[in-house]
């Protein structure tokens, strides 16, 4: 709606402040030309012309003329120009005068107007706020010419990367001049990115470019298939800078659009010129006094005649620096530069070495353990005061201490100025340790289960608390590293309760103690189980990678409801199972001795991890007396890593497993499920047997012998959270040593890893048997989900 009468103020306020601006403009610079000398202090700074702003606003932004100071013509400018720049005015002047003998100093102001409205005419695909935002301004902001204009490109770019290309936005002048921002938006068609091609790459396929850019076709729900010039020009940098990677010093790399009659398809084509790869004609190493040039260029992958490969000539810097660094050199650099040699497609390779001095360890600091321990920090230390600064060493450290789960960010840094030495900064920022979960899950191995538990992984047995106020506030039992859960799991299929705890140093050494009580009921297809146990171990770790550990087991276990076959009765169950029938008593101890090169216990990426275990029933009395052997080998390696350092991991695993003696059913091996061979029922895969009248029966009743392959290859889908598996399992369960026959099943799945909540698992697998035996379960798909409310 319009109102004429309140324009026509409008219009003559404007007229008579034009008129102010040219009667000023005219003056101002004779008004500075009376005071280029002022007569003494300005006694008193006056403000006019505002009309919204307040006086206090304008004498904050005045940095020169100060009241009781002198102030030369130069500083009255320079005021002059700070209050133009808030770019709230229109123009600014100022006047200096003498009134009584006193110094007058006057700054007048011309307001900018107010913005009275903001229209965005034909946006339909862009929210009002998203479009504020874009712009940086509203009603009531000071009208900006400048900030009208960015605000149309601003908006056209926010278009465009919603991948509309063709977007065209004005502004509207009538509209300006009554203090109106309008503007016209014209969106055009919505450009999808249908198809990536590639041309010119000979020595790379594509499927490793397209591992490169960002850019990705449309995919209904899951992708949007957005074109954006901007990621475009990027993804032509990157695929540049890995083809460099790979010697291709000289490579060009463009791009090439093609729409559909109506724009809104598009074809990417990224056009390469691969040029020649370049390989390494000599290598000079310069600045190494402490370590002979065979010693470093041991330490290094590339030698004379290599592909020059980038990425390797970084890891060799790298394994150069950490010679000096595990050495305490910590402050040695290494450089790299090549320069083109003679002979065609070759470089020159020169290594500069800057060694520094040695140090050795000072003081050790720790710093952000507000609820920990030092010595937590301090026992997982293999550097100690006085020995070589082995920043190598603290970087391991860094790791360490992240996989206790104590911390969720750990920097060791080298501080000080003495001569000789430097003081090792530990900074720590500590995660949350403590949780009361609820939750829900859900496995098709195990049913459903719900799940109350309590847990705390930085606890401490012995600090109690001296009041009741300190244990209700949370300032007891904390703080030692230990780890101790309480977890109520009742279940459609399963239930248990279970108490356990840990202690990773036992007296501060690399020692650990642990103890489990449980109790534990379930409803397996042929009989009922119940089991009541303690479980008892201790451990020790030497030489980082090492570990053993022995355990002492005691278990009642009561099986009943037995499946007889129903017509023959007890004459139709085996008779492993009517063994053990009722109630049952076992003791066993264990022996483990492990082998762990691995990068995390968490998702390793690299390394391998082998364990051997000997477990021996019996030794403390009971109803059994058997031997159980297994051992296990997994070696894991990444493939590659993407633009988002994400790793896709091939992950390989062999076991092998063998019981000597009388062992009952419910310790005998069983295979299938999650953790075994998918594709197949949990306990599918098992010898079978029948009663007195039904030698064939199918009752399962495990087996012997064990063996498991597994190999599976882990790939980012999205974020850090989502990934994807391809697998392929293998193996057997025997009645003895031999393989009679094999199963294997190959799939696929997804991994989902929820931050808010832990980490708590989610897989979705799928898998179809490709070698089964008549009698196996099968189950194509696998799920275990896991939701925890906190």
């Amino acid at each position: 709606m319009s109102h004429p009468a309140h324009n026509s103020g409008k219009n003559t306020r404007r007229s008579w402040l034009i008129a102010a601006i040219l009667v000023l403009a005219a003056a101002a610079p004779a008004a500075l030309a009376q005071t280029e000398s002022p007569a003494g202090p300005v006694a008193e700074i006056r403000i006019t012309g505002n009309e919204t702003l307040t006086d206090a606003y304008i004498r904050q932004q005045l940095r020169n003329v100060v009241e009781g100071q002198p102030a030369t013509v130069e500083d009255i400018r320079k005021d002059v120009d700070l209050l133009k720049l808030t770019g709230k005015f229109a123009d600014v002047y100022a006047t200096s005068t003498a009134e009584d003998g006193k110094t007058i100093v006057t700054f007048t102001v011309v307001e900018k107007p107010l913005v009275q409205e903001v229209r965005f005419q034909g946006a339909k695909e862009i929210k009002r706020k998203d479009l504020l935002e874009a712009i940086g301004f509203d009603e009531g902001d000071f009208l900006d010419r400048y900030k009208v204009q960015a605000g149309a490109e601003a908006i056209a770019e926010q278009y465009r990367e919603k991948g509309y290309t063709d977007v065209t936005v004005t502004v509207d002048e009538e509209s300006l001049r009554q203090g109106v921002v309008a503007y016209n938006v014209i969106e055009g068609p919505r450009v999808r990115v249908r198809e990536i091609n590639f041309e010119g790459n000979v020595s790379i396929p594509d499927n490793r470019l397209k591992g490169q850019i960002q850019t990705r076709t449309y995919f209904p729900i899951l992708r949007p298939g957005t074109y954006a010039e901007k990621q475009i020009e990027e993804d032509i940098a990157a695929i540049r800078t890995y083809y460099r990677k790979q010697g291709h010093l000289d490579v060009q790399v463009g791009r090439r659009l093609d729409y559909s009659p109506d724009r809104e398809d598009l074809t990417v084509t990224f056009v390469v010129d691969e040029g020649p790869r370049y390989s390494i004609n000599e290598i000079a190493v310069a600045g190494n006094q402490i370590y002979t040039t065979d010693q470093i260029m041991a330490a290094m992958a590339l030698r004379q005649g290599s592909v020059l490969l980038l990425d390797r000539l970084e890891a060799d810097q790298e394994a150069v620096r950490n010679l000096y660094h595990s050495t305490g050199f910590i402050y040695a650099n290494v450089d790299a530069e090549y320069v083109y040699a003679d002979q065609p497609a070759t470089v020159n390779l020169a290594i500069q070495i800057n060694e520094g001095d040695p140090y050795r360890v000072g003081r050790i600091i720790i710093r952000g353990n507000d609820k920990t321990q030092d010595r937590v920090v301090r026992r997982t230390l293999e550097v100690l005061p006085g020995e070589p600064f082995d920043m190598v060493e603290m970087k391991e450290t860094e790791r360490r201490l992240k996989e206790t789960r104590l911390f969720s960010e750990v920097d060791i840094t080298a501080i000080g100025e003495q001569p000789e030495e430097r003081d090792a900064l530990i900074q720590v920022e500590e995660a949350q340790t403590s949780w009361i979960i609820a939750g829900v899950g859900v496995s098709s191995n195990s049913g459903t289960l719900g799940n109350i538990s309590i847990e705390n992984w930085n606890f401490d047995l012995f600090d109690w608390p001296r009041t009741w106020g300190e244990l209700f506030r949370g300032q007891a039992f904390k703080g030692a590293g230990q780890s101790l859960r309480f977890s109520v799991e009742p279940g459609t299929e399963m239930s248990r309760f279970r108490i356990d705890f840990r202690e990773p140093y036992l007296l501060d050494r690399p020692l650990s103690l642990g103890w489990s009580a449980y109790l534990f009921d379930r409803e397996r297809d042929d009989w009922d189980e119940r089991r009541a146990g303690t479980i008892l171990s201790l451990g020790k770790r030497f030489k980082k990678i090492w570990g053993v550990e022995t355990g002492a087991r005691f278990e009642g276990i009561d099986i009943d409801d037995i499946n007889d076959g129903g017509f023959f009765g007890a004459f139709g169950a085996p008779e492993e199972l009517l063994d053990v029938e009722g109630g049952n008593f076992l003791t066993s101890l264990k022996l483990s001795l492990v082998r762990d090169t691995t990068d995390s216990v968490w998702m390793p990426s690299r390394g391998n991890r082998s364990e051997v275990s000997w477990e021996q029933a019996g030794v403390f009395g009971g109803d059994f007396d058997f031997a159980k052997l297994y051992g296990q080998h997994s070696h894991y390696r990444t493939v590659r890593t993407d633009v988002f350092d994400r790793k896709t991991i091939w992950a390989a695993n062999l076991g092998l497993g063998y019981i000597a003696g009388d062992v009952p059913v419910f310790e005998r091996f069983y295979g299938g499920g999650i953790g075994s061979i998918r594709g197949f029922e949990f306990r599918g895969i098992s010898p079978r047997a029948g009663g007195f009248f039904d030698d064939e029966g199918d009752i399962a009743i495990g087996g012997d012998f064990e063996v498991l392959v597994n190999n599976e290859l882990s790939f980012p889908l999205y974020g850090k959270n989502l990934r994807g598996v391809l697998f392929l399992d293998q193996g057997t369960v025997e009645e003895n040593i031999s393989i009679s026959s094999w199963r294997a099943a190959a799939g696929f799945g997804v991994r989902l890893t929820l931050d808010f909540f832990g980490p708590v698992p989610m897989a979705f697998n799928f898998a179809w048997p490709v070698l089964e035996e008549d009698e196996d379960e099968t189950q194509v798909f696998s799920f275990t989900l896991g939701a925890a409310f906190r």
